[in-house]
């Protein structure tokens, strides 16, 4: 029974997100580089991590190299 509920749900995600995220996605190996440039992407965008959230990581297996995606909360700078 547990077998057949794990293998259904190979494959789904599911995300509930409340407010503005910024996000990137690439490879694990890259992360501090996705990091980086998605900090300095929210900068010329006048954005600012809103820090009272949390940042979100997504991580999916891949053949080759394992993927993420990071979602950063996000609000406009005053």
């Amino acid at each position: 029974m547990i077998k057949e509920q794990l293998t259904a749900l190979i494959g789904m995600e599911y995300v509930e997100l409340e407010g503005d995220y910024a996000f990137i996605r690439g490879k694990t190996v890259e992360m501090d580089i996705l990091h980086h440039s998605l900090q300095e992407w929210m900068q010329r965008e006048g954005l600012q991590q809103d820090l009272s959230r949390y940042i979100v990581e997504a991580y999916y297996p891949s053949t080759t190299d394992e993927m993420v995606e990071i979602l950063i909360p996000t609000y406009t700078k005053k």
